[in-house]
């Protein structure tokens, strides 16, 4: 037998439904996506068919300049739905400003000079004019905080990727970067013409600050040799560089329901997006398009959770006599609706207290376990979350429960954040002094291998870092000692 909230639930949601089916106009939901001709265009393209091809949604293209101007125009209203680089995103994501949707590529960085060039690193990019992309654009966004980490100084040189790769085989710039994947049609058809081109490595120290520092928004990668299947080959050898996803975005705000259909649509038709995320071909879509992503719009966890949005009997009314139908539920619902506004706002004001008697005992909590503080709270967030999707609570009532958990939040997240970068500065301190010890006095260090171990290990069970940076210190004190190996072996010309 149904609840008094479930069948209410029936009852007003097949209403609303037909008159929405009959009477209302379908928005037009507009998604900002990059330049013409452009890897965002294509990708556009694709959601736009398959949300019309399995929702009937109404998705509209709007060209820009890319990832920076797609999420200022989400943020201003001109935009429902952007495409985005994750690192771009990363910022208004923590501040609450936008959430995410799904993950739909992988975007690696590339570092192109002339195969003729004295450039061997990053550091002899100092003073030299490299192209950055276009304000406005993920590229622009990404080459200066780049190299603004590195610390090195290079004079921009603002165009677009394809005026870019003109200028470089003409000498006209030093370097440009591009990120993209690495099935970039358009990048692989310019380092295949002109100037033979070559990728310049990102120094590993470089790699480990900036995933170690945003984990969130950069991943350690590998430009595979020959991976543009081009003649001669490109890059010769494995090249390694920093990788960030490509998000679809949007408000808080945006209707859950639609956001539910579009997530739906792309779960559905995930193979098409192959081209651009190849893992989407034979793997799993729905953690896929999750994977990285922390701060999920509900209506992309409804979809993950109940699947189509679109239940059965809604779709068979709205092909038969709709209108009819729903005059009949109209008139049921009258009998009921004081009856479930009723109960609702009884266990409205339950959760309420009982949200507060919560973040009240986890406040005291604070100073001796932020992690834990934290994660409590996230917890009655995606309670909060879940109620809201099924409908036991009105949006008035969830944002009333946002603004008792915020300030908590925001103080877990202030204090955890200074404890993570004093646990980063501290290991990259350990690693440097550790690595300079394995030079001098390779004995001694060796002797302290199991002594960094054991830090790090405590450091992970203290909560002071997390499990990635942890892999991301041990694949370090690996590498190194196996570099040494290699060293020794060479001067006594043995194997390793």
């Amino acid at each position: 037998m149904l609840n008094y909230r479930t069948g209410g639930r029936c009852v007003l949601g097949i209403a609303t439904i037909l008159l929405a089916g009959c009477l209302a106009k379908p928005k037009e939901n507009t998604l900002s996506h990059g330049l013409p001709d452009g890897g965002y265009e294509r990708i556009s393209q694709e959601i736009i068919q398959a949300s019309d091809a399995t929702s009937d949604l109404t998705v509209v293209g709007q060209n820009s300049e890319g990832s920076s101007q797609n999420l200022q125009w989400l943020q201003t209203g001109q935009a429902d739905f952007a495409l985005t680089q994750l690192d771009v995103a990363s910022e208004a994501m923590k501040a609450g400003r936008i959430q995410a949707v799904a993950t739909l590529a992988e975007e690696f960085i590339y570092i192109i000079v002339r195969n003729d060039s004295s450039v061997k690193t990053l550091t002899d990019l100092a003073e030299q004019r490299v192209a950055v992309g276009t304000n406005g654009s993920g590229i622009h966004y990404t080459s200066l905080r780049l190299f603004s980490s590195a610390q090195i100084p290079i004079v921009p040189v603002p165009i677009s990727p394809k005026i870019a790769f003109q200028q470089l085989n003409k000498g006209a710039i030093d370097a440009l970067v591009y990120v993209g994947p690495h099935r970039s049609s358009f990048l692989q058809t310019e380092l295949s013409q002109g100037s033979v081109l070559r990728i310049v490595p990102i120094d590993q120290k470089l790699i480990n600050y900036l995933v170690l520092r945003s984990p969130e928004s950069y991943q350690a990668a590998k430009i595979a040799s020959g991976i543009q299947r081009i003649n001669p080959p490109v890059p010769p050898r494995d090249i390694p560089t920093l990788a960030t996803a490509t998000a679809l975005v949007t408000r808080p705000d945006t209707d859950s329901r639609t956001v539910s259909l579009i997530m739906w649509a792309l779960i559905s038709n995930a193979r098409q997006f192959s081209l651009f995320y190849p893992e989407l071909g034979a793997g799993n879509p729905e953690s896929l398009l999750t994977r990285g992503l922390v701060y999920l719009h509900p209506g992309t966890i409804q979809a993950l959770t109940y699947g189509d949005p679109r239940a059965a009997w809604a779709r068979y009314i709205q092909q038969n006599k709709p209108l009819q139908t729903a005059m009949i539920m109209l008139t049921i619902t009258t009998s009921v609706s004081y009856f479930l506004r009723r109960m609702r706002q009884r266990k409205s004001k339950a959760v309420v207290q009982g949200v507060r008697n919560s973040v009240m005992a986890l406040r005291a909590e604070l100073q001796t376990d932020p992690r834990r503080v934290s994660d409590n709270l996230e917890e009655i967030r995606q309670q909060q979350r879940l109620r809201l999707i099924d409908d036991e609570i009105s949006k008035e009532v969830y944002d009333q429960l946002e603004q008792t958990i915020q300030p908590l939040a925001e103080q877990c997240r202030t204090l955890l954040h200074t404890q993570r970068q004093e646990s980063i500065q501290q290991t990259f301190s350990m690693l440097d002094d550790w690595q300079l010890r394995l030079r001098l006095d390779p004995s001694q260090a060796l002797q302290e291998m199991g002594e960094m171990d054991t830090n790090t290990r405590e450091m992970l069970a203290q909560n002071r870092i997390d499990l990635q940076t942890y892999l991301q210190i041990k694949t370090i004190v690996w590498q190194s000692y196996r570099d040494y190996q290699l060293k020794l072996s060479a001067k006594n010309g043995s194997q390793p």
